[in-house]
């Protein structure tokens, strides 16, 4: 008789549900809790016996944690590990995303970096082409006022000259003509002016695309190059390593740690579990 085929073992798949027993009903263990807490916070130490009974009391009450816990454990250790089993059966192609992601997303900022370098380059180019243009505008503008100028100053010298002589009707004349002369030459320099202040460069746009739902934003980010110059409101006390050194040289720590530290004890009651 031919052997039966066996399906395979069933694979976890997108869609799949898991459904997990929760608790529906109140702890019965937290009516016990309640009364261990009444208890602590009446219980006072006057006498040599009341510290036995507390210290017996401690142990009860750390056993009873431990009895907790290991109840906790044995409902959560099998969730635990089938949550486990899930991440890892979605990690590996959530990672592959992220890296396809990052690999995208780099190539994408790189091209933007480059279009935005090219339309600054661009940008430069044009803006100085425009600011020859306005030197020149202006520059036509003030060699016509200084002609002008010029002008007007030697019709002025003639006009003396013409007084001092007698002629008064040609100094009058030479007179008007500089003054129209700087008219003339105010009007045209006022042209050029205004043009120069009109040449403004185009706006350069960078030959990029923007989808929606996507955005580029700009982040900031720092690298410690040198911790000693670093302001004292930003550098963090590693207080795992501090409280290692006090565990073992207890008052001698500040010797070893500095001033900045304060070391002291307290007591504590360690209870043995039962």
């Amino acid at each position: 008789m031919a052997a039966a085929k066996q399906k395979p073992a069933p694979s976890p798949e997108i869609g799949s549900s898991v459904s997990v027993l929760a608790p529906s009903t109140e702890n019965p263990d937290t009516v016990k809790a309640m009364t261990a807490l009444e208890f602590a916070e009446k219980f006072t130490v006057a006498s040599a016996s009341d510290s036995a009974k507390g210290q017996e009391a401690s142990q009860r009450l750390n056993g009873q944690i431990e009895v907790l816990k290991n109840k906790r454990l044995e409902l959560t250790r099998p969730l635990d590990a089938l949550k486990a089993k899930w991440m890892d059966f979605f990690n590996v192609p959530s990672e592959k995303y992220k890296q396809a992601k990052t690999i995208v997303d780099a190539k994408v900022v790189a091209w933007k970096t480059e279009q935005e370098e090219i339309r600054k380059a661009e940008q430069r180019r044009l803006d100085k082409i425009a600011e020859d243009e306005r030197k020149r505008l202006q520059a036509i503008a003030d060699e016509t006022t200084r002609k002008a100028r010029e002008e007007a100053d030697k019709k002025r010298r003639d006009a003396e000259a013409a007084a001092a002589a007698g002629r008064q009707a040609d100094a009058d004349k030479l007179r008007a003509q500089a003054a129209r002369v700087e008219e003339k030459a105010d009007a045209k320099a006022e042209v050029f002016e205004q043009r120069a202040s009109a040449v403004v460069a185009p706006i350069v746009q960078a030959d990029t695309a923007r989808v929606a739902g996507s955005s580029f934003r700009e982040i900031w980010e720092f690298e410690v190059t040198d911790l000693s110059k670093i302001n004292a409101a930003f550098l963090m006390a590693d207080e795992t390593k501090i409280g290692r050194v006090v565990q073992s040289l207890k008052l001698d720590a500040v010797g070893v740690v500095g001033a900045g530290i304060t070391v002291k004890s307290r007591k504590i009651l360690a209870s043995r579990r039962t």
